[in-house]
């Protein structure tokens, strides 16, 4: 957990978001984080969203598709320099690595999930609804 929203490691990250459809919930994307004893730091604009809920899509549907979209856009920011991006964006992590942290341990990726009703209240333009209610 990181502020109340949830996140994975990089090696689990893919297991979670394919296994969201078989239970019932749709992915809405995420983040990529370095998560520090004394701070975090978001690369807010390294994203993997999906596209939203169609508004005569069933739910399972968008489920399924909102997962392999959102694998599809994790494999491109995966395929990036994530330490790089993050030591040149934020002294804060160019500080912790001259210190010899090792900040691919730091690296966490955020993901959020939808229920059926969660994902109907994305269409109305917050594809983040009850962020407190992450998964």
């Amino acid at each position: 957990m990181s502020g109340g929203e949830s996140g994975w490691r990089r090696g689990d990250v893919l297991e979670a978001v394919r296994s969201a459809p078989s239970v019932g919930l749709a992915v809405l994307g995420g983040q990529v984080q370095f998560l520090l004893p004394d701070g975090t730091c978001e690369l807010y604009w390294l994203d993997y969203d999906p596209s939203g809920r169609h508004r005569t899509e069933p739910f399972p549907t968008y489920a399924k598709r909102s997962c392999g979209e959102t694998i599809a856009a994790f494999q491109r920011v995966l395929a990036m320099g994530l330490v790089h991006e993050g030591v040149t964006s934020f002294k804060h992590l160019q500080r912790a690595e001259a210190q010899g942290v090792l900040l691919e341990d730091c690296l966490l990726f955020i993901v959020y999930f939808a229920t059926a009703e969660e994902a109907g209240e994305a269409n109305t333009g917050d594809r983040r609804p009850n962020q407190g209610r992450t998964r």
